[in-house]
C-alpha cells in the first residue's frame, strides 16, 4: 500500500492526530461560518472567540501537509 494511506507504528498515531486535527479544524470553521450569518451580539463575541481555537489548528494543518509532502518527496 501507499506509505501516504496506511503508516504503521508511531507515524500511524501521527496521521490519526492529523485526521483528528484537521476535522476538529473544519468543524470549527464550519461553526464560526454558521454563527456570522447570526445577529446577535453574542454570536459575534462567540465567533470572535472561535479564533482562539481555529490558528494553532491551521497551524497543525500547516505542519501535516508540510510533513506529508516531505515525506512523499523523500521517497
Amino acid at each position: 500500500m501507499h506509505p501516504l494511506i496506511l503508516n504503521t507504528g508511531l507515524t500511524g498515531a501521527a496521521s490519526v492526530m492529523g485526521l483528528a486535527a484537521t476535522i476538529f479544524l473544519i468543524g470549527l470553521l464550519v461553526q464560526r461560518e454558521a454563527i456570522g450569518s447570526l445577529a446577535h451580539e453574542r454570536a459575534q463575541r462567540a465567533r470572535a472567540a472561535l479564533w482562539v481555537a481555529i490558528v494553532p489548528l491551521v497551524g497543525v494543518f500547516a505542519l501535516v501537509v508540510a510533513t506529508r509532502i516531505a515525506s512523499a518527496l523523500a521517497g
